[in-house]
This record gives structure tokens, sequence and C-alpha cells, in this order.
């Protein structure tokens, strides 16, 4: 994905089928308060995730010019309970920049004093999918129990 880097979790069908009920009861007041705690529920779930994607960019990112403490800045949780990309993603993404690049071990920039001569170095691969891959099995089963909680909430409704 040019410009940023995803990793989904499974259980699309339970969190758009969530999405639907919530949109078809009558009080949606309550919905929305059902979707804010389920958000709020992932953001929790993700919190210790993200900052060992942090940490992983600071120790495997170059540190010079500042690189790896500008990619510990982006991650970030979201949850979409609408439309065709109902989904909890962990995403990094910065307009106009390579993230996907950066954990694909490749890093483009200026050569110094020339800063019209643009190099590709390669540098440590994997700084936000080693982390992602080594914590999936626990996010996605803590996830899917939040969405069930949030699904049989809305079934109260």
């Amino acid at each position: 994905m040019a410009g940023g880097e995803d990793f989904a979790v499974q259980g699309r069908e339970e969190l758009a089928r969530l999405g639907t009920r919530l949109r078809a009861v009558a009080d949606q007041d309550a919905a929305k308060g059902i979707q804010n705690a389920l958000r709020r529920e992932v953001r929790e779930i993700t919190k210790s995730t993200r900052t060992n994607i942090k940490k992983s960019a600071l120790a495997r990112l170059p540190s010079r010019g500042g690189l790896n403490r500008w990619a510990a800045s982006t991650p970030g949780a979201t949850t979409t309970l609408h439309g065709r990309s109902t989904a909890v993603k962990i995403a990094m993404r910065k307009r106009g920049h390579d993230i996907a690049a950066l954990n694909r071990g490749k890093v483009r920039h200026p050569l110094f004093g020339q800063r019209t001569t643009w190099l590709e170095q390669d540098i440590t691969e994997g700084f936000f999918t080693d982390v992602l891959t080594a914590e999936a099995p626990d996010i996605q089963r803590r996830i899917l129990a939040a969405i069930r909680k949030a699904a049989q909430d809305a079934a109260n409704l």
C-alpha cells in the first residue's frame, strides 16, 4: 500500500454484522454508545502493540536525521463499522511518505550536499510487521471477544 502499512485482524464478518445491527436499532444514542465503547476497547487492546511498534522503529531504523523518531510517531488504531471496509486496523500513514517501503527495508533520501540527487538505501526490514506478526494471535483473540461483547450488548437493545 503506497503511503501506509496496514495489518488487518480476522473477524470482519462479525464486525460487519455488528455494524449492520447497530445501524438498524431504533435507539441510535445507545448504538453510538456501544460503538464508542468498542472503539475505546480496541484502542486499549492495541495500545501495547502500538507502543512496541514505536520501540521497534526507534531500535531498528536509522537514527541519523531522526528517521527512527519520525517513524515512531505514526502508529494508530482505527475501527470502521460501516461501508465496504468494515475492519479494525493498526495502521501507519503519513501523507507523501512511503511507510511500506521503510517496513520493506528501503529508504529514499537526498544525497548530502546535493539535494537534487536522491539515493535508495537498504535498512533493517520488518520494524512494523514483525511486531504485528508476533502479537497477532493475542490481539485477534481479544478484539474478537470485544466484538462479541458489543454484539451481545446490541442484541439487548
